[in-house]
């Protein structure tokens, strides 16, 4: 047997893989959506959550977004189109986040508790915590969602950072008393509009995030 023949050989089978794995996908996600039905009646969140999973799992599946590959792939293979495809996200959800918080903001007496979202307070537990998760994703080659899209796509290896996320759970929620009282409670809120004009805090954020997005483009075709 020659090689081209070969190669239409496994074409035709890669094609009937494609069919197989599309009618399989077809009958699951009519049980899905079944599935949200029945739960959508016995409790509304419920339904919609797994429907909106499930909805996202895809997208993240066939986009093959990834916080770890979108840092990682730049400097080891000269590609940012995921990290651009981040950029892109904040540039949308930074105006959303505006005008949805804009509604609640009153500038002279400023209440964390009815602005929608949760405001945090910014200290050394963010530090620690954004090292520790830093490490993680190397370590597991990927962010929580990269993880749980490539263990959906049948790689086991990455159960073992699921179990890892499953540990590292219980015990942030089991030693949460001692952060909180030794670091987050005297900790700062450094809310941006609290100290700058809301108008002028989108238009520099969303400056800044044009600036990096036309950087990584030239930076790409560059290499």
């Amino acid at each position: 047997m020659d090689m081209q023949e070969l190669i239409k050989q496994r074409g035709k089978q890669a094609k009937k893989i494609d069919k197989k794995q599309f009618f399989i996908g077809l009958i699951l996600f009519f049980f899905i959506f079944i599935l949200s039905i029945f739960l959508y009646f016995k409790n509304e969140f419920y339904g919609i959550s797994l429907f909106i999973g499930c909805l996202i799992g895809f997208t993240l599946r066939k986009s093959r977004f990834c916080f770890a590959s979108a840092f990682k792939d730049p400097i080891l293979f000269k590609n940012t189109k995921i990290l651009r495809g981040l950029i892109l996200a904040l540039i949308i959800s930074t105006i959303g986040f505006y005008f949805i918080q804009i509604k609640y903001l009153n500038i002279s007496n400023i209440d964390y508790g009815i602005i929608p979202g949760e405001i945090n307070a910014v200290g050394i537990h963010t530090m620690i915590g954004a090292f520790l998760f830093g490490i993680g994703t190397v370590l597991s080659g990927g962010c929580a969602s990269g993880v749980l899209y490539k263990f959906g796509e049948g790689n086991l290896v990455f159960l073992v950072a699921i179990i890892g996320f499953i540990i590292g759970t219980l015990i942030g929620a089991k030693n949460y008393s001692f952060w909180y009282i030794n670091f987050i409670k005297n900790a700062k809120v450094i809310y941006f509009m609290e100290y700058l004009n809301p108008n002028l805090v989108l238009i520099i954020q969303l400056i800044v995030l044009i600036i990096i997005y036309v950087f990584l483009k030239l930076y790409q075709d560059k290499n």
